[in-house]
């Protein structure tokens, strides 16, 4: 019966001392907080190749506690011989090449307050933010030769502190060269368009010069000016049916015709021409330019004669009005026929 009880009171004093154990245990346990962490954080160098020197862009997302003012970047491994290193002094903007680090990013704002930075071995340290909004999104440019890369390419870890969130490691790529040449061709142009391709007369009179309506060039290059050429393939008016023809007398020299006497001539009026978006002047040749009704000069049928040129560009939109003045006598064969083609031709200068 004794030994039957001493083994009971064991039994309990186990039982009890493991009550006591598991009692500890549930009052003195450690508490354990949350950690609050910085959502998507970013750096962007914007000078990646290895030895140059980076302007610096941050992005980063509080959480939804983060109460702190401090804000640090360290390079990691960027110290120390041929590595890369951080300017003592930074300076501290909004603005990347006049665009806002909020349109780089999509940031909802600029770090607040008067930011400052210093840089030291591989941190740079802000100075000068009032307190953050809690789950807000930054951004700032740490401008100049902020950064000096390392000359070696590799994957570098870059840690963000910012307040009492946890430090974020973000990865930033260092690459031999960062610079895509882009190369391009741009070939040489040039227009000419004709307002029409007839240009009649009408029924000639024997007293007074007669003017066709004319026909105006337009002219377009993207080089350093044109020229306008002109070949009469008759050198003159034919008509079939009477066999007749009223010849270009004079070719390159410039002359007014008068009623009473037989001639074809061709004038550019000097006050119709315009030099287009080039500015300047367009010159006619004193043989074609054409001061009056019936003035200019006749083009032969053997060589291409200068209409007009112009040595301003690129340009677009020039503009010459090429006319033919006849006359002819009272005994010039009638006909309905009479006729002439006159080829113009442009050319640009490059």
């Amino acid at each position: 019966m004794k030994s039957y009880c001493n083994k009971l009171m064991k039994s309990a004093f186990i039982i009890t001392a493991g009550v006591l154990v598991l009692v500890n245990v549930l009052v003195f346990a450690p508490k354990v907080f949350a950690l609050t962490y910085l959502v998507k954080p970013e750096v962007i160098l914007t000078n990646m190749d290895a030895t140059g020197a980076s302007a610096v862009i941050i992005e980063f997302t509080t959480s939804a506690s983060n109460t702190g003012t401090g804000l640090s970047l360290t390079f990691t491994g960027w110290t120390g011989g041929a590595s890369g290193s951080v300017a003592g002094s930074q300076t501290v903007a909004q603005n990347y090449n006049g665009i806002s680090c909020t349109t780089i990013t999509g940031a909802a704002s600029y770090i607040p307050g008067a930011p400052t930075a210093s840089g030291s071995s591989a941190t740079v340290t802000f100075a000068g933010i009032t307190t953050e909004t809690a789950s807000h999104s930054y951004c700032a440019v740490l401008t100049g030769s902020a950064v000096t890369n390392p000359t070696a390419a590799n994957s570098y870890p870059a840690v963000l502190t910012d307040g009492t969130d946890v430090a974020a490691t973000v990865a930033v790529d260092v690459i031999t060269n960062d610079q895509v040449v882009v190369s391009a061709t741009v070939p040489p142009t040039f227009t000419l368009v004709l307002s029409g391709n007839t240009d009649a007369f009408g029924t000639l009179s024997t007293i007074v010069a007669n003017a066709s309506a004319g026909v105006t060039c337009t002219l377009s290059t993207n080089g350093t000016g044109w020229y306008l050429y002109g070949i009469d393939s008759s050198a003159g008016l034919v008509s079939p049916s009477s066999g007749h023809t009223i010849p270009a007398l004079t070719f390159g020299t410039n002359k007014t015709i008068s009623a009473g006497t037989e001639d074809y001539i061709t004038g550019l009026p000097s006050g119709s021409t315009t030099p287009g978006t080039g500015g300047g002047s367009v010159t006619l040749p004193a043989a074609y330019s054409s001061s009056g009704l019936g003035n200019g000069a006749g083009l032969g049928n053997t060589q291409l004669r200068n209409l007009a040129s112009y040595t301003v560009g690129p340009t677009s939109g020039a503009t010459v009005v090429v006319k033919e003045f006849t006359s002819i006598t009272a005994t010039t064969p009638e006909g309905a026929d009479y006729t002439d083609t006159i080829t113009l031709v442009g050319a640009g200068t490059f």
